[in-house]
């Protein structure tokens, strides 16, 4: 059975072909962001893990408790993903159509998918 990685490197792989775009450098783009992909998995699990505090000693000996950096490494790969590889799918409604959308069109359509 395909690991999830695997089934995402696939379908931006068929995208790719769709769009007569099959080109060494994308398909490199599109294993980076596989990769990405595979340490943001560990990120989350490092999260689901051990918190999202993390305890430490200081440089005095005593514990502190802090944000569990693993969760700032997450936001920056999701950031990083998203720049790298802009995909489409009939099902997903672009920023610029989602900021002009009224509140009636964002009801209905947050309901019909």
């Amino acid at each position: 059975m395909a690991t999830i990685s695997q089934r995402i490197r696939c379908s931006l792989i068929e995208q790719l072909n769709r769009k007569n775009a099959k080109e060494y450098h994308f398909e490199k783009l599109v294993d980076d962001y596989c990769e990405l992909y595979d340490i943001k998995a560990k990120l989350i699990k490092d999260v689901k893990e051990n918190g999202v505090t993390i305890t430490e000693l200081n440089v005095k000996g005593y514990e502190v408790h802090k944000a569990n950096p693993a969760i700032s490494e997450i936001s920056k790969i999701i950031l990083i993903m998203t720049i790298t590889i802009r995909v489409s799918s009939p099902r997903i409604v672009s920023f610029e159509s989602f900021i002009s959308l009224s509140s009636f069109s964002f009801i209905h359509l947050r309901f019909s998918l």
